[in-house]
């Protein structure tokens, strides 16, 4: 749930694809270059050139190997859009006296509550970056 949250770019990339490829960890987004291709100009995937190490140090999941502890399962998935849901529209009589539910939405609610509270963080020195020039 941390790495969706506070680290949304390396939450949408693939270990395997990023050996493959060159992406950028802040937005997820796999990088390309301009190239002509049978006389029409087309943006093609930036293939990681031989050699060159990934940036697993650089990036969240740390690893491969790793990477499986820190990204959400199909349940997880679920859980956390029904959590969403939840939070929009309220739960009825019954999911609220569910002790599954009452335990996963505790889990999501302090993950969610920690990235509110860094936003807002982050939100707080901006403004203040801007009134005293810093």
């Amino acid at each position: 749930m941390r790495l969706l949250l506070f680290h949304p770019g390396p939450a949408r990339i693939d270990c395997a694809e990023c050996a493959k490829f060159v992406y950028d960890l802040q937005t997820g987004e796999r990088k390309t270059y301009a190239a002509t291709v049978d006389g029409e100009r087309k943006q093609l995937p930036q293939v990681r050139p031989k050699d060159t190490p990934t940036p697993c140090k650089a990036c969240p999941k740390q690893s491969p190997d790793k990477a499986a502890e820190f990204e959400l399962s199909e349940k997880n998935w679920l859980a956390y859009a029904f959590f969403l849901q939840a939070r929009a529209v309220g739960l009825t009589e019954a999911e609220r006296v569910d002790p599954i539910v009452r335990r996963n939405f505790s889990i999501i609610d302090a993950a969610v509550k920690a990235w509110e509270m860094s936003q807002g963080a982050r939100l707080q020195a901006s403004e203040f970056a801007k009134v005293f020039g810093v």
